[in-house]
């Protein structure tokens, strides 16, 4: 699979992760899924697991409502939809870390239907005071105990080895959102989207090596580039990246994202502490938040941050229909980013993840108006 071009790498991965996965799966490396990238992935590395993240991605749902309500978002419809058709049956069990309610609801719908796979829960804080941490702790530990790992000296050092890999990897990644960011790297979204979502089936040895090697290929963003409408992609998973080429060939470029397939599964690289399951906790109670655990109001804390060091000109959320806890968030952001004058869209994309003519119409008449805006 090692092909010169990295971008083209992550691509077959990304679009043949079925068949990389059931390979490895048949050289006899055991795989484990989860939906949320809250999960603490170090804790199955360290437990001799490879983490497979569960997506949803483009397709039809149709086996599912067999088994879900209408109104449960693409992402729950489509992940069953995949499992439906056998494509996860390589799993050895399933973790869900507690983020919204669909996700957590539907865990009950894949335990009653994959009975071979185990599945397993681990409840997240809402906050950072010290009994939150110690919770944290203990749920960790107990994660562990199911899978049959004591807590011994010899896990201790599996655990920081696997902290230490998945360090690199989410540096490398943040590397690379730095030099397309400052325009020191040519890369268009849609290339990002592939290069952040292959790391989530590539074993992280081989992504590492993909994402280093991209990062080393300085060629700076053309001037054309350098003066389109500079926005932000915000939501929640988006799992096809047309709508991104559509905003850059519009005239946008996307200068950062927060969603749940972008930069958002990487901040920050590492945590602290004295040992590695207190570097673990800290690590995952820092990491940049999504509106399924944290208020609009914490959130935007970091938002201000970035936008006080970037030039930009427009925000387009871009939400999964029926998601429920990043549509709650909208009124809050956009009041906020009224006062800063800075323009916004909210757009719901369904399971078919098509940018529609309706979708296309308001994406034109979004970047005209900030373009006529901004002179």
């Amino acid at each position: 699979m090692m092909i010169s071009d990295p971008i083209a790498s992550f691509q077959q991965a990304y679009e043949t992760s079925r068949q990389i996965l059931n390979r490895i799966h048949d050289q006899g490396q055991k795989l484990f899924g989860y939906f949320c990238t809250y999960t603490p992935i170090e804790l199955l590395a360290a437990c001799g697991y490879l983490p497979v993240r569960i997506m949803g991605g483009r397709g039809k749902a149709e086996q599912c409502y067999r088994l879900l309500p209408e109104f449960i978002c693409p992402f729950m419809k489509r992940s069953l939809e995949r499992a439906m058709n056998g494509e996860y049956h390589f799993l050895s069990g399933i973790v869900q870390s507690y983020t919204c309610d669909a996700v957590c609801g539907c865990q009950a719908v894949w335990k009653n239907n994959f009975t071979n796979m185990d599945l397993y829960s681990i409840s997240l804080p809402y906050n950072s005071k010290q009994q939150s941490r110690e919770f944290y702790i203990a749920e960790f530990k107990n994660f562990i105990e199911k899978l049959g790992q004591p807590y011994d000296s010899g896990f201790q050092e599996k655990l920081r080895q696997a902290i230490e890999l998945y360090r690199q990897v989410r540096q490398a990644v943040l590397n690379l959102y730095d030099s397309a960011q400052s325009g020191l790297l040519d890369i268009s979204a849609e290339e990002m989207w592939y290069a952040v979502n292959a790391g989530f089936v590539i074993p992280p040895g081989q992504y590492l090596e993909l994402i280093q090697r991209k990062v080393q290929q300085k060629k700076e963003i053309s001037d054309d580039q350098k003066h389109s409408l500079s926005v932000i992609i915000s939501g929640s998973e988006i799992g096809h990246p047309d709508i991104l080429t559509y905003v850059e060939k519009t005239g946008g470029r996307i200068l950062w994202d927060d969603h749940c397939t972008g930069i958002r599964s990487f901040e920050p690289a590492d945590g602290y502490g004295e040992d590695p399951m207190e570097r673990l906790v800290d690590r995952y109670m820092k990491r940049s938040p999504c509106a399924s655990r944290s208020r609009a109001e914490d959130r935007w804390l970091r938002w201000e941050k970035k936008l006080h060091h970037a030039d930009v000109q427009g925000v387009i959320f871009v939400l999964q229909k029926f998601c429920t806890p990043h549509l709650s968030d909208i009124p809050y952001f956009k009041d906020q980013l009224k006062k800063r004058g800075i323009p916004a869209i909210v757009l719901e994309m369904d399971e078919s993840w098509e940018v529609s003519g309706q979708i296309r119409t308001r994406i034109d008449g979004f970047l005209d108006m900030v373009q006529g805006k901004n002179g």
